[in-house]
């Protein structure tokens, strides 16, 4: 329905509704490590493991796959290829919607139509933001741009 009318769905769930979401191929999905390992019922311990579990779901039709690994930063994925990008470090304060933030960020760029490096990246300065400050999901924007200028997506 949503792209019938030119929208672009990003995922971001868990659980059982993020199982089922995946199955409808959104444009792109947003998951932490666990998540990711429940769609393949196991534990994803490496980059590796992570990178290809994370093109499967690229071949069942998802176009960009993210996957958050907290102070490690994010994982993209794409059909072009694959990036890491890790914060610089900081003082963490309340990291509780990082995760959310990350995904603001990378959805606002997407629809900036970014590449999914740049995306990437602008999401992991968001999420990195939402930790210096207490509450979920709020960040300033002098904190996000002096974060994405220290961000550098590495490609895998």
């Amino acid at each position: 329905m949503i792209e019938k009318k030119g929208g672009r769905v990003v995922l971001d769930s868990e659980g059982e509704p993020f199982s089922r979401g995946v199955k409808e191929k959104p444009f792109a999905v947003k998951c932490n490590r666990e998540e990711l390992g429940s769609i393949f019922g196991r534990n994803l311990k490496s980059r590796k493991e992570l990178v290809e579990k994370g093109k499967y779901l690229l071949k069942q039709g998802v176009e960009i796959v993210v996957v958050s690994l907290g102070k490690q930063g994010a994982l993209a994925l794409d059909c072009s290829g694959a990036w890491q990008a890790k914060p610089p470090g900081i003082t963490a304060v309340d990291s509780v919607g990082s995760g959310d933030a990350l995904a603001g960020g990378f959805a606002v760029a997407i629809e900036e139509k970014r590449s999914t490096e740049d995306a990437l990246r602008l999401g992991v300065a968001c999420g990195a933001a939402n930790a210096l400050l207490l509450g979920r999901g709020v960040c300033r924007r002098e904190d996000v741009r002096r974060i994405y200028k220290q961000v550098r997506p590495l490609k895998l």
